[in-house]
């Protein structure tokens, strides 16, 4: 008995040391991953409607935002030259600032190179006058100001004109 179990013993360890290319391995079968599904499926996203005319009224909607913007920061800047409040005036003046550069980004992504062209010259202009605060410096960033205004309130009559055919530029 003690012959077969050392027998038996030999066996098991030879197989041990076996060569795998010699016995073909036999594969485990794992159980597949469970994917919980949801039971409600989401609603789908509505269509479309008109896709051009979506992103005009989108525009439509921006550009009287900035019209309604430049016209806030122009009543503010007469409210403090009224007051002769020289920080608010600074601060007028950097948000201004910000408000142009955005106008410019829009003109850009637009194509719209004349609307560009003439918040590119109003930034020139204002920035010989940064920082001044002078009644002549004033009363030219107050004509600059006006200027942006008008430039605002053209881009939206220009959109409304085109009636979302053509092409800016």
């Amino acid at each position: 008995m003690l012959k077969h179990l050392f027998v038996g013993a030999v066996g098991l360890s030879s197989l041990a040391f076996a060569n795998p290319y010699r016995h073909p391995a036999v594969p485990v079968h794992q159980p597949a991953p469970v994917i919980a599904v949801p039971a409600v499926r989401p609603p789908p996203p509505p269509p479309q409607a008109f896709g051009p005319r979506m992103q005009d009224a989108q525009e439509n909607r921006d550009d009287r935002f900035d019209v309604r913007r430049a016209n806030v920061l122009m009543r503010e800047f007469d409210m403090a030259m009224a007051r002769r409040d020289l920080r608010e005036l600074r601060n007028i003046e950097a948000r201004f600032e910000n408000f142009l550069d955005q106008e410019l980004a829009e003109a850009r992504f637009s194509r719209d190179r004349r609307i560009a062209q003439n918040v590119m010259n109003v930034q020139r202009q204002l920035s010989r006058l940064t920082g001044r605060i002078d009644p002549h410096a004033l009363n030219q960033k107050r004509g600059l100001y006006s200027r942006a205004v008008a430039i605002a309130e053209q881009d939206l009559r220009d959109n409304r004109n085109r009636g979302g055919f053509g092409r800016r530029g």
